[in-house]
């Protein structure tokens, strides 16, 4: 039973300006509310404390870093998710895992893919763990986009077009799980389609931007005509350097990166993107967990195919 110390829906309602119904039937995920009420009550009720008898409270774990836009477009498809589901969730950065013990938690979505091997939410809190874009073993039920897909219709796409020289870009920084993964899908890939493939890792610094430019000018000068930049901030330091340097795009070069939402069709020209599907990816960890809480044993790897959008920063030969 809820200690009376605790906040009631008439709190919370008494604060929104809305009714103890309205609240009751946001806390109980009813579509007769709006999503923007249902968020504003649910927000209030985490501000004041409020217990959710009926719902799994769920923790969402954050990387150890600075956010990267992968880590907010994730982070709000499982927020999403989790309130179309009818949980409860809040946010917690991996510096603040000790305060996990403290509440009352059903369970743990991990996004801190680099760190989560030697975290302590391995084996030590406990509790159901389901971890999005980490590297698959025995103790975690892993949700990843299928880097395989994702690169294939890239390069499918380029192969289309005429390209049959192709550099891939990614950051000499990134030594995580996806990245990899990637890199591997491309070398793999790419001979399967009889496609002359060469990597490059790159500073995704502004100072090295003449570095890049003269990478891809000596292999421009060798026949290749296209290129795939890894990652979202790849594909935007990549564009904005090569075109920097006078480069022609999709004129001189094709050019593919991994889409930023809101951001790479708005772009000059727009890019050619693979993206994750932010949406499947959270609908998968969230249904696993779930699965987890039932006893049951989701498989331990799910891949997720990648969404692509044609646009026009490629061009055929």
């Amino acid at each position: 039973m809820r200690k009376k110390s605790r906040c009631s829906m008439a709190d919370i309602a008494a604060v929104l300006h809305v009714s103890p119904s309205t609240v009751s039937r946001a806390l109980r995920s009813d579509p007769s509310i709006s999503f923007a009420v249902t968020e504003k009550v649910l927000a209030e009720a985490r501000r004041q404390g409020y217990v959710f008898l009926n719902r799994k409270n769920l923790v969402i774990v954050l990387p150890d870093s600075s956010m990267s836009n992968y880590d907010f477009c994730m982070m709000d498809a499982i927020c999403r998710q989790c309130n179309i589901s009818g949980l409860s969730w809040e946010i917690v950065n991996y510096r603040n895992l000790p305060v996990i013990q403290e509440r009352l938690i059903h369970g743990i979505i991990s996004l801190d893919y680099r760190n989560l091997r030697s975290s302590p939410l391995v084996g030590i809190l406990n509790l159901p763990l389901v971890a999005v874009n980490d590297s698959p073993n025995v103790e975690v039920h892993s949700i990843s986009s299928d880097a395989d897909d994702g690169i294939r219709q890239a390069l499918r796409h380029l192969k289309k077009l005429g390209h049959r020289k192709i550099i891939y870009l990614y950051s000499v920084n990134r030594k995580n799980y996806c990245s990899a993964n990637r890199l591997e899908a491309f070398s793999r890939t790419g001979g399967e389609m009889d496609l002359v493939c060469r990597h490059f890792p790159i500073m995704t610094n502004a100072r090295y931007g003449d570095d890049l430019a003269a990478i891809v000018r000596e292999q421009m000068n060798d026949g290749f005509t296209a290129v795939l930049a890894e990652g979202e901030t790849i594909g935007i330091h990549a564009g904005s350097c090569l075109q920097r340097n006078g480069i022609r795009i999709p004129e001189e070069l094709s050019l593919i990166t991994w889409d930023i939402p809101g951001v790479s069709e708005h772009l000059s020209p727009p890019m050619t993107a693979i993206r994750q599907d932010f949406t499947a990816l959270a609908e998968a960890a969230v249904n696993a967990m779930s699965a987890l809480w039932r006893g049951e044993e989701p498989p331990l790897t799910t891949k997720i195919p990648y969404l692509f959008f044609e646009r026009e920063s490629t061009a055929r030969l």
